[in-house]
């Protein structure tokens, strides 16, 4: 697993520097590609749905990224997203809560709403951003905006501990 994912790793940072922005969309699993993936990455998003099943995933998943975190030799930052929330449904609200509560730290302040607007505008081939009055559109807008800052934050930093990197290396070989 070890190799695989640092083979992964090798990969993307071999072409890193072309892009803004590097998306792997996996498959909500543990495998070792997912492994590979989330070694590769500097942030991990984890949609979490509003039922036992997935916060159970979450904890297993997160523990997963520490394992890979040991692996790889920079920082994996994790945010966690709360996707098919009805405000109408009680276990809802009542697990939006727990997973408030529990991982305050890393959630994003953006939350997807249930709404059949995404399924329909893929049915349809119509572009869900046409219609402003849906609320899959300004959700996903909304938490787009957040990744965006994060990941410009993220990539300050990387930029900035590499550099201290490359000058405590300079000063240990001089």
């Amino acid at each position: 697993c070890k190799n695989q994912t640092r083979a992964f790793v090798d990969k993307v940072e071999a072409v890193r520097s072309r892009y803004d922005y590097i998306i792997f969309d996996c498959a909500p699993a543990l495998s070792r590609t997912n492994s590979a993936a989330i070694g590769s990455s500097d942030l991990v998003i984890l949609p979490v749905i509003p039922d036992k099943f997935s916060q159970h995933g979450l904890e297993q998943t997160l523990s997963e990224i520490k394992l890979v975190q040991k692996e790889v030799s920079h920082k994996i930052e994790c945010k966690v997203v709360f996707n098919r929330f009805d405000a109408r449904e009680a276990t809802s609200v009542m697990y939006l809560g727990q997973v408030a509560a529990n991982y305050k730290n890393i959630m994003f302040n953006t939350m997807i709403r249930t709404s059949a607007d995404l399924k329909n505008s893929v049915a349809m081939s119509k572009d869900l951003f046409e219609d402003y009055r849906s609320t899959a559109r300004s959700d996903i807008d909304e938490l787009t905006r957040e990744i965006t800052d994060l990941t410009n934050f993220l990539a300050k930093n990387r930029k900035s501990s590499r550099s201290i990197e490359s000058s405590k290396s300079i000063s240990r070989e001089g």
